[in-house]
Order: C-alpha cells, then sequence, then structure tokens
C-alpha cells in the first residue's frame, strides 16, 4: 500500500543550475549550509546539471540559503521560468 501512495512523489530530481565561480567537479556534494541537498553533475561553462532533493531545495530557498559545491554559489531555476 504504501508504494502506491508514494508513486508520484518525486523527491531527487536532475536539475539545472548557473554556477557563480568556477564549477564544481562531477560528484562534489551540493550543500546548505551543514545540510546536503544533492550532488553535482557534469557541466559547460557556468552551467549545470545537479541531481538534487526537491524538499531541501526548497527549504533553503524559502530561507533565504545560497546552495554552494565546491566553494561555488549555485543558483537554481527550480519553480520559476528558466532564463
Amino acid at each position: 500500500m504504501s508504494r502506491t501512495n508514494h508513486r508520484s512523489l518525486a523527491r531527487k530530481r536532475v536539475t539545472p543550475y548557473h554556477v557563480n565561480g568556477v564549477a564544481p567537479a562531477p560528484g562534489t556534494k551540493v550543500m546548505t549550509g551543514e545540510i546536503e541537498i544533492g550532488v553535482a553533475g557534469s557541466h559547460s561553462g557556468d552551467r549545470g546539471l545537479a541531481l538534487i532533493r526537491l524538499d531541501r531545495l526548497a527549504d533553503a530557498m524559502a530561507a533565504g540559503t545560497v546552495p554552494t559545491a565546491g566553494g561555488a554559489s549555485l543558483e537554481f531555476a527550480v519553480g520559476r521560468a528558466a532564463s
């Protein structure tokens, strides 16, 4: 029963990001403060992809916390139109 109730809930999603600084290496943890919210994937220039826990990203955005990976700040376009 539990599996059928939670099938449509996506907890993680590959999400595009824009990096301010040097892009993190694939496999680098994406953090908001002390909380891990995902893992950086491939990148090209200042754009990349990361596997992100959507609930943790939403909490961080609501709190005004900037996600970081490898010392660089990341900007996610979740919940708004991507430019």
